[in-house]
């Protein structure tokens, strides 16, 4: 989303509203996922585990995430922008004048 909202406007005004949902996300993030947790083990006395189950899942996916991504860009033959940023090619050639 913040993406698509950079490119309508150049404005300080705007970029740094746009930027300010960097801690929206997050915030609601926090401040919900306890709660949630402790709605769905409630009275199962297992609300700390849970959590740190739930953490360290996410902890493991954001590695892995990091560690396929890296191991793909460095696959042979197949470039980087090719699978996440489609448009780019285009776009180069275009402002290269070929």
């Amino acid at each position: 989303m913040r993406g698509v909202l950079y490119t309508l406007s150049d404005a300080r005004w705007w970029l740094l509203s746009v930027q300010a949902l960097d801690g929206v996300g997050p915030g609601l993030y926090g401040a919900l996922f306890p709660l949630i947790v402790a709605d769905l083990t409630r009275g199962t006395r297992r609300f700390n585990v849970s959590q740190g189950a739930i953490s360290t899942a996410q902890g493991i996916g954001a590695a892995l995430s990091a560690a396929v991504a890296g191991a793909w860009s460095r696959w042979p033959g197949i470039p980087l922008h090719s699978c996440c940023w489609p448009g780019l090619p285009q776009q180069a050639s275009r402002s290269s004048g070929s």
